[in-house]
């Protein structure tokens, strides 16, 4: 009896079972990523599957999944369609809420607030206190790629202007190539993460978080924080998974 792990983010689809992996593009809609998904999920499974975990780069809502670069998820009851699928039972979570968990798990399960911040095709946090995580509501807690830092700036996916995530996710640094910008929407939104929950640390995950440019601005930060008269966070670096 084994796990199935899937990882649905905004630009790649993955799958695991006990030492197999594989690794795919996600697809133009929701309905293609998925057949693409399931795809992989059958290169890796080999017997039962005792649980299947899933982590969604986007709002996720009782059996439904919402994304904003990929069209089409939410028409998917992702929750059920697995469970059908597989006849195993199936948590599906977003992305940074997974990686909060896991921080909070690593870190010794402390009482205190935890946070982590995802930064790849998207940006958001995932935020635990006392092992359970705030979700808001309506599961949009910790949003905070969309957090408005120019309400002038450029029309983010989400509808609204200025959001972090149009100057700080993957693909705003690639077409405007502004580490510097980029760092300073992170900290603006990383100030305001830690002023509102007062966490124990942030720990800084995904891809655009191996740029040496970007951590080093982030790092500053950290050393701000540890520097005020009143106690920072600690923000701690986190590789991505290759």
């Amino acid at each position: 009896m084994t796990v199935l792990a899937l990882d649905i983010g905004g630009t790649r689809l993955a799958a695991s079972a006990g030492a197999r992996t594989q690794r795919t593009l996600v697809r133009a809609t929701g309905q293609e990523s998925l057949d693409a998904l399931l795809a992989l999920a059958d290169e890796v499974v080999e017997g039962e599957i005792e649980d299947v975990g899933v982590s969604f780069s986007g709002p996720v809502e009782d059996d439904h999944v919402h994304s904003h670069h990929t069209p089409g998820w939410d028409d998917i009851g992702l929750h059920e369609l697995l469970r059908e699928r597989f006849r195993a039972p199936v948590v599906v979570e977003n992305d940074a809420n997974a990686g909060a968990l896991a921080e909070w798990d690593a870190a010794g399960r402390p009482g205190e607030p935890v946070a982590y911040i995802t930064i790849d095709t998207g940006i958001g946090a995932g935020i635990v206190f006392n092992g359970e995580i705030l979700e808001g509501s309506h599961r949009l807690a910790g949003e905070i790629g969309h957090f408005v830092v120019e309400p002038d700036g450029a029309v983010c996916a989400c509808g609204k202007q200025g959001c972090v995530e149009t100057l700080a996710s993957g693909p705003a640094i690639a077409k405007h190539g502004n580490y510097s910008e980029a760092a300073k929407a992170l900290n603006v939104a990383i100030e305001a993460l830690v002023a509102v929950v007062d966490p124990l640390f942030v720990a800084v995950g995904g891809g655009v978080s191996n740029a040496p440019a970007l951590w080093e601005a982030l790092g500053k930060r950290a050393v701000r924080a540890r520097s005020t008269p009143l106690r920072g966070a600690e923000i701690i670096a986190e590789r991505a998974a290759a």
